[in-house]
């Protein structure tokens, strides 16, 4: 194989040496003798372009390993982006959806405080979720009313009926459950009112 390469180069070499002594002077020679070197520069270059040729079967020796590697734990770091976007957005939409529906509630329980908290599932269709349950965390009341009480020597014990009094236990939240319900398109077995 070498001996073919430098046999080449030499009869370029000496076809050359042949055509410039035959070609008068003037631009014909500047030509053919340009022509001359460009083949021999590319029968010089060959065995280069044959090995490159080869490519897949030289691949370790011109470190595409290396760019393997590099190419690999970049997507690795793509894919982690992509999964902490995911969540950043699940993030932002879940605390919508608890803003949303705490302004809702406040409508129900102005006097109470409350904490809402969401559960969503992703869907079928990928980065879509829905809403799996709603859990509204109930609280004390946020201004207790206290009606003034007068004092009597002598009289009987009275209770004032204006009192207020804080009461959720035996509250009844359908009211409230439904409106959740029919706004978010959940069950109402989805909706849980615990205390605390």
């Amino acid at each position: 194989m070498v001996s073919q390469w430098i046999a080449k180069i030499v009869g370029v070499a000496v076809l050359g040496t042949l055509a410039d002594m035959v070609i008068p002077s003037g631009k014909l020679k500047t030509f053919t003798r340009f022509f001359t070197s460009l083949i021999a520069l590319l029968i010089i270059i060959q065995p280069i372009a044959n090995f490159l040729g080869d490519f897949p079967q030289h691949q370790g020796i011109f470190l595409f390993d290396s760019f393997t590697g590099e190419l690999d734990s970049s997507d690795i770091y793509n894919r982690s982006v992509e999964t902490r976007n995911k969540e950043y957005i699940k993030n932002i939409y879940v605390s919508k959806l608890e803003m949303d529906i705490a302004q809702r509630i406040e409508k129900y329980l102005p006097e109470q405080e409350f904490s809402v908290f969401v559960t969503v599932v992703e869907t079928a269709k990928e980065d879509i979720y829905a809403l799996d349950k709603i859990k509204i965390a109930l609280g004390e009341r946020k201004d207790i009313k206290i009606a003034p009480i007068g004092i009597d020597i002598g009289a009987k014990d009275s209770i004032n009926e204006d009192m207020a009094v804080l009461v959720w236990g035996g509250r009844d939240f359908k009211e409230l459950k439904e409106n959740l319900s029919d706004t978010y398109e959940i069950d109402e077995s989805r909706i849980y009112i615990v205390k605390g």
